[in-house]
């Protein structure tokens, strides 16, 4: 697997604590005059220490992808990353943690439905199978009964007949 590979599968594994990372950063950007919104100052500034600053940089890239987030070219190849108006507004919905969020009770309600059409599933098969029992066991009792019912006309004819020879 490649390096970046495995970063971004460290990034899909935590989602909750991204989506915190995301609205601090995001946070942090409100006021460039008073931030100096560089890669690595806002890592230093995050006390990240069990993230490399290639991971940190998969968020930000992220965030640029999503519209939050605009980059800025200074001297060399160092970039100023601003807040764009729609992440104002994005923040202010609640940010990325109120998207996991509403991603998380999405899921979880397709999870809990899931369950629930497969209980009834199972419960439907349960039922048709004690049906199908019932209905095999009706069913001997009619071919019994049918069985009875031509054996004792079978008696009734023989019976008649015989009474009839003996007159």
């Amino acid at each position: 697997m490649k390096s970046s590979e495995i970063i971004i599968s460290n990034v899909l594994n935590k989602p909750k604590q991204i989506a915190e990372l995301k609205d601090r950063l995001l946070n942090f950007m409100l006021d460039p005059n008073k931030n100096i919104c560089l890669l690595e100052i806002m890592f230093k500034k995050c006390n990240l220490d069990n993230q490399s600053i290639e991971e940190f940089e998969v968020y930000i890239t992220d965030m640029i992808s999503d519209g939050r987030v605009f980059p800025k070219g200074i001297s060399g190849s160092r970039l100023i990353y601003y807040i764009t108006d729609s992440g104002k507004r994005f923040l202010n919905a609640g940010g990325y943690v109120q998207q996991f969020n509403e991603d998380f009770n999405k899921e979880l309600k397709k999870v809990l439905d899931k369950e629930k059409n497969d209980e009834k599933r199972d419960l439907e098969i349960i039922s048709l199978r004690a049906s199908l029992k019932h209905n095999k066991s009706t069913r001997i009792i009619s071919i019994i009964a049918l069985i009875i019912s031509g054996l004792s006309f079978l008696y009734l004819v023989i019976r008649d007949l015989l009474l009839k020879f003996i007159k």
